[in-house]
């Protein structure tokens, strides 16, 4: 980086330049202002240091020229912000510094100066080491002295700034800068860039629209800063203001950007890992599906030449354990297939009646544990209009749920009834051993497992009732439960009588 130290005196240039060179950085020199800006225009830098008492042209109008738009645009190395400024002084005074505040100086050294100082200062400037240093902040002010004075600040924190004159140009390069810009300042009653139009064009930008703004308002704009809130505002402050209470609200809203920022990343990586998952989980389940075809195929094909009971028995165990496997694999595709998008709804009119009648002839053929299974219908018009697919899963889901956590000889009843002109009521209530007050609240969540397997040592994956929900919610109704341990369970699901289909 190129340092330009410009000084009267040589021992005061050669003092300089030494501890510069320690630091690694380039360095030229000038012995007044009229050979500086010549050089400046000559061979751009990235800081300078500025005696304030010079013969002639003297450090503050030195500062003056380098700030005017004749010469800014060639002096700095880094053409989207202004060269930083030190003034070195042997007269020292708020008044002096202020002075200089105001043409541009960004800090204040005063002769003799403490050795090493200079170049702690200038790393702290071009080299900050700061949680901000990839941030960006845009300045939105007409105000020359006062975008050099928040400039200032915001070079202190480490960040790096660029300051407007246009609020077309401020949005090209907000646009260019999203993903590092970390708040943007707004003068209020700028007439050449209103800041409600500011914001209004902000809000309009998609990439900017969540990044943290500030207005600068004036005591008798008090009542429009509502309006400013209203257009996405984050934070206000009155001028003329306090140099550190500007500060904190600048880290403040760098810190609320760095925050969201991560927490979008963090989002965007969770959302990587659960597509990762799920293609995983598609894969497995298909690549699972081609075996278990083949046992269940060759396991008929030899029940057919076995008479044996204890042998047949055997073969019966790995039937159901195949079917088990199954109705597993079918739950990782299902929950495949709803992430995904890809399940589709096809509606068509079912006989209510017929199809109840038929689900429970199946769970009565393979009724190993003797329960008797109860169907009681009231529909005023067993007709109904829903995918015939999905209610078969959604009745199976729970229907085997009940059937797996009730005890040999229990009761399981299907009540089925019209609640009004627009939908139909469908109970599921069992016998069973219940399920604990503490898990229902999660008992229609992914993976969601209440720790025991059914009453015969049936396994349990957790995807039955949170693809049950889904699958409800895809035709437009609702399923609740109510249970109570050693007691048992009432499934309760509502469905539109005409269909629904998004």
């Amino acid at each position: 980086m190129k340092i330009l130290i410009i000084d009267d005196q040589f021992v005061i240039r050669q003092m300089i330049r030494d501890e510069l060179e320690t630091g690694g950085y380039e360095v030229f020199e000038a012995s007044s202002g009229q050979e500086a800006l010549i050089k400046l225009v000559q061979n751009p830098v990235d800081l300078i240091t500025l005696d304030v008492e010079m013969p002639g042209m003297d450090g503050y109008t030195t500062c003056s020229r380098l700030r005017s738009d004749r010469y800014k645009k060639f002096i700095s190395n880094n053409k989207s912000v202004d060269v930083p400024v030190i003034f070195i002084t042997s007269s020292d005074s708020p008044t002096e510094r202020q002075k200089g505040f105001d043409v541009g100086a960004i800090e204040y050294f005063s002769k003799p100066f403490e050795k090493g100082s200079i170049l702690k200062t200038v790393n702290k400037i071009l080299k900050p080491k700061s949680t901000y240093q990839e941030l960006q902040v845009a300045i939105l002010y007409h105000n020359e002295t006062m975008r050099i004075h928040l400039a200032s600040i915001a070079r202190k924190k480490g960040v790096q700034y660029k300051c407007f004159n246009s609020i077309d140009d401020s949005i090209n390069w907000m646009k260019l800068n999203h993903n590092h810009l970390g708040l943007v300042m707004i003068e209020h009653h700028s007439q050449e860039m209103p800041a409600l139009d500011a914001m209004q064009n902000i809000q309009k930008e998609k990439s900017i629209k969540q990044t943290p703004t500030m207005i600068f308002w004036q005591e008798e704009h008090t009542s429009e800063l509502i309006h400013f809130y209203k257009a996405g505002c984050s934070d206000s402050i009155k001028t003329p203001f306090i140099a550190e209470e500007i500060s904190q609200k600048i880290e403040l809203q760098l810190n609320r950007f760095i925050i969201n920022k991560e927490k979008h990343q963090i989002l965007d990586q969770l959302k990587s890992l659960d597509q990762l998952k799920d293609n995983f989980l598609n894969a497995c389940s298909h690549d699972l599906r081609t075996p278990i075809n083949s046992i269940l195929g060759l396991s008929e094909l030899l029940a057919e030449d076995i008479h044996d009971k204890e042998q047949k028995h055997f073969l019966e165990i790995i039937k159901d354990s195949c079917m088990q496997m199954t109705q597993m694999i079918d739950s990782l595709l299902s929950i495949g297939k709803i992430k995904t998008g890809k399940l589709k709804v096809q509606l068509d009119e079912i006989n209510i009646h017929s199809f109840l009648e038929s689900t429970l002839k199946k769970y009565i053929r393979n009724n190993l544990k003797k329960i008797d299974y109860k169907l009681n219908l009231q529909l005023k018009n067993p007709t109904i209009i829903v995918d015939p697919f999905i209610f078969q899963r959604i009745i199976d889901n729970i229907l085997s749920n009940s059937t797996k956590f009730t005890h040999k000889y229990g009761t399981i009843q299907i009540n089925a009834n019209t609640l009004d002109n627009l939908f139909y009521q469908i109970q599921v209530t069992d016998t069973g051993i219940g399920i604990p007050e503490k898990f229902l609240p999660k008992l229609f969540d992914e993976y969601a497992n209440i720790g025991r397997n059914g009453t015969e040592g049936e396994p349990s994956i957790g995807l039955g009732m949170h693809i049950t929900k889904t699958l409800v919610s895809s035709l437009g109704g609702q399923v609740f439960v109510e249970s109570e341990e050693e007691v048992g369970t009432n499934f309760t699901l509502t469905l539109p009588l005409g269909g629904y289909n998004g």
